[in-house]
């Protein structure tokens, strides 16, 4: 017996087991440190992926010119009463809000606007009464919320 009270192989089965943990925990080390790299080239190729993709699904078509313009009166809703002061607002599928205000005859112009499908708004800046309609060009005329829009697209 050795001055520790143990059988010598007894403390050798101890070195044994702790050589083979440090071991064990060196190799788990040395592979985990080989992985790292392509863990990360891997992430570094979904980042890849995922920029294209974003990219395809960003538009690439350059801005059509500006080729129409709209002209209008706002009257009352009876047609007996122009409406002046009233915030006109154009609202394109794909572009930025567009408007103007109606002067003392009740008419505004937009001009030099992208053609595209708009949505006409007209507020009565004074207490903030809208109304909505789609503009379409077989019309030259849209009714709502008590005010009556007549309009004329130029192209």
């Amino acid at each position: 017996m050795s001055k520790s009270g143990q059988s010598p192989s007894a403390q050798n089965a101890k070195l044994v087991i702790v050589t083979t943990l440090i071991t064990g925990l060196i190799t788990l080390a040395t592979a985990f440190i080989g992985i790292i790299p392509s863990l990360r080239s891997g992430d570094l190729k979904q980042i890849e992926q995922l920029n294209q993709k974003i990219n395809s699904l960003t538009p690439k078509d350059p801005v059509p010119a500006k080729t129409m313009g709209i002209m209008g009166t706002v009257r009352s809703e009876d047609n007996t009463k122009l409406l002046v002061g009233y915030d006109v607002y154009l609202l394109p599928e794909s572009y930025p809000l567009l408007s103007a205000r109606t002067d003392d005859n009740g008419k505004f112009t937009l001009e030099a606007i992208p053609s595209d499908m708009y949505s006409i708004i007209v507020r009565d800046a004074d207490d903030g009464k809208s109304g909505k309609a789609l503009l379409d060009g077989d019309q030259a005329e849209v009714q709502m919320n008590g005010a009556r829009v007549a309009y004329q697209i130029k192209r």
